[in-house]
């Protein structure tokens, strides 16, 4: 499967050098569409089946919340890279715009961070969609659900089955009868994965990264961050 990638040129300093890189990524899994005009950007919007959109923050925070915002409302399922001019990126700009719906914040001069973004992305879109094309209606809202609120703490399930009209007692059956695994099992792993993701892209401290993911307190998500990878979060800091 290949997913789509947007890239808006404009703003983007180092951008030759950064499409010479993302050319050369493996091209059986990646389609990059490279424009500077907004009509073609909404145009590739609705012609083709966009994953992930990557653009800069050039024209200052407000306007960059403000195309997240956009995009957002446009597909909520996109994955958003914004690009800094920042040589190093602050904590308070990487918080900001991922509260408003940035799916990665990195330096325009990071070529590796942002090669490694987009690879991250590859493998979560691609996973979901292989995965679920069996799955029953019950079970993909599940997932999806989880994947947009799976760091509002506790009664998830509860949360979905009136939001959707299934029972709390359907979505556990079957969502273990699809995929093999419990919603608990479910809201673990995507909790981990994102604070991985945080710890590895981000200096925030270990206590933010815990509530950020949906964990009641640090030592409960170090308890399940070593149970299911067997490291600690400093490991992923080295």
């Amino acid at each position: 499967m290949k997913i789509n990638v947007i890239i808006i040129e404009f703003g983007i300093k180092n951008f030759d050098s950064l499409k010479d890189n993302l050319l050369k990524l493996d091209n059986d899994r990646y389609n990059f569409f490279f424009t500077n005009s907004f009509l073609d950007i909404v145009d590739l919007l609705y012609q083709e089946k966009i994953h992930v959109i990557i653009f800069s923050d050039f024209r200052g925070d407000k306007s960059t919340i403000g195309y997240i915002k956009m995009f957002k409302t446009t597909n909520k399922d996109f994955k958003l890279i914004v690009l800094s001019e920042d040589k190093i990126v602050k904590n308070d700009k990487i918080s900001k715009f991922i509260q408003y719906g940035a799916d990665s914040v990195v330096s325009v001069w990071d070529l590796d961070k942002i090669l490694n973004a987009l690879k991250i992305y590859y493998h979560k879109i691609v996973e979901i969609d292989v995965e679920t094309t069996h799955w029953r209606d019950s079970t993909k809202k599940f997932i999806n659900y989880i994947k947009q609120n799976y760091n509002i703490g506790d009664n998830i399930i509860e949360r979905l089955s009136v939001v959707t009209g299934y029972s709390p007692s359907s979505i556990n059956r079957y969502v273990k009868e699809d995929t093999g695994k419990t919603p608990g099992d479910w809201i673990t792993e995507i909790r981990i994965k994102s604070a991985i993701q945080l710890l590895k892209s981000t200096n925030f401290p270990i206590k933010y990264i815990s509530e950020q993911v949906g964990y009641k307190s640090q030592q409960g998500f170090i308890t399940a961050l070593k149970k299911s990878t067997g490291r600690s979060p400093k490991d992923y800091r080295t």
